[in-house]
């Protein structure tokens, strides 16, 4: 799995990822919106593919598309807390952006995920989606 992490991280080129306002899966998770999520959604495709077929996971223990956000809040929001925090955050404007330029394996420890190993992408310059 190191490996061909390893070489799949290596053949990407790092982007830029623009956030724009806030979004919500009710009823316990906050979280910033992606901009323009297609360099994620396509990073996420081809590292499906890699799972797939270099490492044969399981068809269907790989999700098939994905919603691209940045969690704010989740397990730590309580039903009954969720509505008054996501009135804060509903209305509030944000941008920011950031360049992605690896990617990570995490390992539960028990408790959460830690950073097992970083992947970094190839060192050519960076492009913004």
């Amino acid at each position: 799995m190191i490996n061909a992490l390893k070489e799949f991280a290596a053949a990407e080129k790092p982007f830029t990822v623009e956030l724009d306002g806030f979004g919500a899966f009710a009823p316990r998770v906050i979280f910033i919106k992606i901009k323009e999520h297609l360099a994620v959604a396509g990073l996420h495709s081809r590292l499906r593919n890699v799972l797939l077929k270099k490492m044969e996971f399981p068809q269907g223990e790989i999700m098939n598309e994905v919603h691209p956000h940045i969690t704010l809040a989740t397990r730590d929001l309580s039903r009954d807390s969720f509505g008054k925090a996501w009135a804060g955050f509903e209305n509030r404007k944000f941008t920011g952006s950031f360049t992605v330029n690896s990617l990570f394996l995490l390992k539960h420890n028990g408790r959460y995920w830690d950073i097992f190993r970083e992947f970094a992408f190839s060192s050519s310059a960076s492009s913004t989606f």
